[in-house]
């Protein structure tokens, strides 16, 4: 079931499956998000729950016991419940089951909330530990934008602007691992064009910007996307470096394995604990122009 909200400016639509975001237009009836070129990349806009990124050798152990989780976890192929189905709010939910607790032995709620006001989406996450023991997880977005928009240009018009003036790294990435290695990428810079070049050995991963915010911006016209993630310590950009008309801009609590990770799940670098009962949050905004 697919349900559809919308504004006077814009208009989101919302899969049950997954809780994916499957379209985000404008008034004029640009879309800003992904297609889903199954030749390409087959996602929109994936959520990744309960990992984020790749298990080094695809496991992890945890009370003794050894488990196998797919890339970015299980929830993008889960069904959910949509739970609100408004004019212009939809919110989904996930429950563990007897199913997610052979790969991830903890219970847990996840509610996924859309609303739409003015230009802006924003996207609300709350996981509830609903367990008698702790949880631990990561959590990620991966909206995937149309680049170029409307067919105007190519990738190389496009730049990813920065709220503030970033001195950074970037993380390197071998066969989907983190290594301890982190390449010089920004100096006080604002800004950084677009190539596919710069995706060859996979996503540019930050961690720790100063900026709470990036915007996707064509240098030919006035179009944009901004993605603010307040409380997000990574940022990754990432497209396939194939002439893949899409990029990626991705928040995340958590990050994938290193090469040498111990692969022990309470020792994975940017893992979070929850206590029965407790509940973690978080938004993003989306406001596309």
């Amino acid at each position: 079931m697919k349900a559809t909200i919308s504004s006077a400016t814009i208009e989101a639509t919302v899969d049950e499956t997954g809780a994916e975001l499957t379209s985000l237009k404008s008034a004029d009836g640009t879309e800003y998000l992904w297609g889903a070129d199954p030749a390409v990349w087959d996602r929109h806009s994936p959520i990744l729950f309960p990992i984020v990124g790749r298990l080094r050798n695809g496991t992890y152990e945890y009370g003794g016991a050894s488990y196998s989780l797919p890339l970015h976890g299980f929830a993008s192929g889960m069904n959910s419940s949509m739970t609100v189905r408004g004019r212009d709010a939809v919110s989904c939910r996930f429950e563990s089951d007897e199913k997610t607790r052979r790969c991830y032995p903890f219970d847990f709620s996840f509610d996924v909330s859309y609303r739409v006001e003015g230009s802006t989406l924003s996207t609300s996450w709350l996981v509830r530990n609903t367990g008698k023991g702790e949880m631990l997880f990561s959590i990620g977005a991966h909206p995937g934008f149309n680049c170029p928009l409307a067919g105007d240009g190519t990738m190389e018009d496009y730049l990813v602007e920065f709220d503030e003036a970033e001195t950074a790294e970037r993380l390197e990435v071998t066969k989907g691992l983190f290594s301890t290695v982190k390449i010089p990428f920004l100096e006080d810079a604002r800004s950084f064009a677009l190539s596919e070049r710069l995706f060859v050995e996979d996503a540019i991963v930050f961690e720790d910007l100063r900026s709470r915010a990036v915007t996707l911006r064509n240098g030919r016209n006035s179009r944009s996307v901004r993605v603010e993630f307040p409380g997000f310590p990574f940022l990754g950009i990432w497209s396939k470096p194939s002439d893949a008309p899409f990029v990626c801009i991705e928040p995340w609590c958590g990050i994938g394995d290193s090469v040498s990770a111990s692969g022990i799940l309470s020792e994975k670098k940017g893992i979070m604990r929850l206590e029965p009962g407790e509940r973690f949050e978080r938004e993003l905004r989306i406001t596309i122009a």
